[in-house]
């Protein structure tokens, strides 16, 4: 038989030769002796034998019940057992706590210590300077670029200087002196003479 629970968990059978496939009704046959015509659109399946009415029997109305000229159907019960299974989700709250305690270890450490030696070297090179390992020292070239200032000669220009020699002839005034010299001579027989 197929159970039938209205809105407030009253049961109704359905008979078993009933298919409700391709109805539109459905007589149920309740528990006070009553059979009510259910629309069988409003069945909701609970399981593969049973059936939800979201509508109280009483609600159904008057005309929908079953006459007279219907078949009584007389319930007969049978117990069946199903097992199945279903997902049910769970939340669960999980909180931590942090709790601290001190705690005294004894463990062997080791450190190391770094020398950091700076040396000047100033020497030109032709390229990049690979880094080095001398025993434990690890080397590490530090380059710059330097801008080199060179001095040279430059032969800038040149003066060329030519000497030219000329003649012509000029007309100047020239005032020329000349000196003449007068001599005196005295004899004592001769009276004085004056030579030039």
């Amino acid at each position: 038989m197929i159970v039938v629970f209205d809105k407030g968990g009253l049961e109704g059978w359905l008979a078993e030769e009933d298919e409700l496939a391709g109805q539109t009704d459905a007589v149920a046959l309740l528990s006070d002796g009553r059979q009510v015509r259910i629309p069988v659109n409003l069945l909701q399946p609970r399981n593969a034998s049973a059936y939800d009415l979201p509508l109280h029997f009483s609600e159904l109305a008057p005309e929908n019940a079953a006459g007279p000229e219907d078949r009584v159907l007389l319930p007969v019960h049978e117990e069946t057992l199903e097992v199945g299974k279903r997902r049910v989700e769970k939340r669960l709250e999980i909180r931590k706590t942090v709790s601290e305690r001190q705690a005294t270890v004894e463990r062997p450490v080791t450190r190391e210590e770094v020398e950091i030696e700076r040396v000047r070297v100033d020497r030109p090179v032709d390229g990049p300077v690979p880094v080095r390992r001398e025993g434990e020292t690890l080397v590490i070239p530090l380059l710059e670029e330097e801008v080199v200032t060179q001095k040279r000669l430059v032969l800038r220009e040149e003066l060329r200087i030519t000497k030219r020699r000329t003649r012509e002839n000029r007309t100047a005034t020239v005032a020329l002196r000349s000196e003449d010299a007068v001599v005196t001579r005295t004899d004592p027989g001769d009276s004085t003479k004056e030579d030039r």
